[in-house]
């Protein structure tokens, strides 16, 4: 109790701290984000078996795009990985590169759907990263400190001010939670929601499978 209560003092002070820089004009400090799954042993919904096949799933993913040296063409892509379902998110110059970034994923085991959500913006610019960040740290940090939600299981993506959720939620009470949070963010101009209920059948379905 005493670390998990240093942890959340921790935590505010940083994000103080950016929104008086922010507010200041001065040059933004990134806190990194996924404080939400590190540092606090918390629940999660996947096993161990599927933490390995995802975080094998993700490292094909990214060897594949060194090996075709289109690293540097999604050098603003991010790519995340629950339970087997790939979510694609950030900018890219062309449509070319929306599905170039696609295309392969879904040969690889255990891969059972593809969330391609890269949108084309040829001037997406440096100062979209910072504030993106900055969305990113503020979410993670008010969910974290939300104690009826099992942070773990979601993952919080920011690309132009719109967030993208991918994850297990509890129940439809939690899942409230965290869209509600996410949405009164400052900054944030629109949730796109990729998580599923605890319940859902889909997470039980053989690899491979795309949803409709």
């Amino acid at each position: 109790m005493l670390i998990h209560s240093v942890f959340k003092t921790c935590i505010l002070t940083l994000s103080f701290c950016i929104a008086l820089i922010m507010q200041t004009g001065c040059a933004p400090v990134i806190i990194p984000t996924g404080v939400v799954s590190t540092g606090v042993i918390v629940s999660q919904e996947r096993s161990v078996n599927d933490n390995v096949r995802d975080k094998t799933i993700l490292t094909k993913i990214k060897g594949y795009y060194a090996y075709h040296n289109i690293n540097d063409v999604l050098l603003k892509v991010n790519v995340n990985v629950f339970e087997g379902r790939v979510m694609l998110t950030g900018s890219v110059i062309s449509d070319i590169y929306v599905r170039q970034a696609e295309e392969w994923i879904w040969s690889i085991n255990g891969v059972k759907e593809v969330i391609n959500e890269i949108v084309v913006e040829p001037n997406y610019a440096i100062q979209h990263t910072v504030e993106d960040k900055w969305i990113e740290s503020q979410i993670d940090t008010k969910l974290f400190l939300e104690k009826s939600i099992q942070t773990a299981n979601y993952i919080v993506k920011v690309n132009s001010s719109i967030v993208y959720l991918l994850g297990v939620a509890q129940n439809e009470k939690e899942l409230n939670s965290v869209l509600r949070i996410v949405s009164r963010t400052n900054g944030v101009k629109k949730v796109v929601n990729h998580v599923m209920l605890k319940t859902d059948p889909r997470r039980y379905t053989n690899n491979n499978t795309q949803y409709e």
